[in-house]
């Protein structure tokens, strides 16, 4: 299996006209992409279901746990759930109350030492970011920004919810409200910190990424087609320091469509491990507090990846299926890996 290597955006030139090779290499990368999502739609044996499913599915750490524990979730022969040990409702409500405690106590003191150091104001301050658009203070990246922390924060959060007791349902209800609560409470110590505000634009869009992250886990058959992940490399705007979360110039985020989600595809010795994948990402903006400072440039991006969670589930785990095995696959579900993508970047302010 050969390895496919990122085309590494800091390498471009930061004021440059879009050459007519590397636009003609853009259209190509993504005229085979929709050729090639269209190819795999029609032939395929098995269509994609997008109606909501909820059943109970055993994740690959629960089936490892049910091997080993008595405690954990078990499944029967007729796929129906055997579950764990009843537990009493005092004590379920005690489990989920330290998990929100927890996930709420993390996300404040992460914002106290990163974002409200300077303290608040009696004053609600509130400001229109635009979106987008180019003389926005970070041109769209931190709008993405927020809508992959409350897409993936829903998802972990229901993993978390069910792995203490709760039904899947209950899990997924109670992961989405805990996590559209804590990021709107953080816009709002925004609007009274003195060195930030209140962004409409960052409220609406946690709230998107929350039922995006809904939609993907009520439908198994759309989850194991389409990914959102994010591909991160330390920027030079930010003196290469590794800051994930901060470091929008260094951040390029992904949608993802996967060979291994269509049934006709998923055997395929080779195709199996293909990805076709789309982007967006906006370097080189400079800001204090959330005012625009430089201004930078913004990319789409078309290629293909390599789909490491099915390589290495072929591979380092194919004999055997555990703990180790449910991590990877996790983390792979939304980090794309520097190195395991090929992209063409066309600059929308070239």
């Amino acid at each position: 299996m050969a390895f496919v290597f990122t085309a590494f955006p800091e390498r471009l030139p930061m004021h440059h006209s879009a050459s007519p090779g590397a636009l003609s290499c853009f259209r190509l990368s993504l005229a085979v992409a929709l050729v090639w999502l269209a190819a795999c739609s029609a032939h395929a044996q098995e269509p994609v279901s997008l109606e909501p499913d909820l059943r109970w599915r055993p994740s690959n750490l629960q089936q490892d746990c049910a091997r080993r524990t008595a405690a954990c979730v078990a499944v029967d022969g007729t796929g129906s759930r055997s579950g764990p040990p009843e537990i009493d409702s005092e004590q379920l409500r005690r489990r989920n109350l330290a998990l929100i405690v927890a996930s709420s106590l993390s996300v404040g003191l992460y914002g106290w030492k990163k974002w409200w150091g300077n303290g608040f104001s009696s004053h609600f301050n509130s400001r229109n970011e635009h979106w987008f658009g180019r003389q926005t203070y970070a041109g769209g990246a931190d709008k993405l920004g927020h809508f992959f922390m409350n897409y993936a924060g829903t998802r972990l959060m229901t993993k978390a919810f069910n792995w203490v007791g709760n039904d899947p349902a209950t899990s997924l209800d109670m992961a989405a409200w805990l996590t559209l609560g804590i990021f709107t409470g953080v816009e709002v110590l925004d609007g009274y910190a003195k060195k930030w505000h209140f962004s409409k634009e960052d409220a609406l869009i946690n709230a998107a990424g929350v039922a995006a992250g809904v939609l993907m886990e009520s439908r198994p058959g759309l989850d194991k087609l389409i990914d959102l992940r994010i591909l991160y490399q330390p920027s030079r705007e930010n003196g290469r320091r590794f800051e994930p979360f901060g470091d929008y110039s260094g951040q390029t985020y992904l949608l993802v469509a996967k060979a291994s989600g269509v049934e006709a595809l998923r055997h395929h010795p080779v195709l199996r491990y293909v990805e076709v994948a789309v982007g967006y990402r906006a370097r080189g903006y400079s800001d204090v507090g959330g005012r625009l400072v430089e201004v930078g440039t913004r990319s789409l991006y078309a290629g293909v990846s390599l789909n490491l969670s099915e390589l290495l589930g072929q591979t380092v785990f194919r004999q055997q299926h555990g703990t180790a095995q449910a991590v990877a696959d996790t983390v792979l579900e939304y980090v794309q890996v520097p190195g395991t993508a090929v992209l063409g970047r066309i600059g929308l302010d070239d």
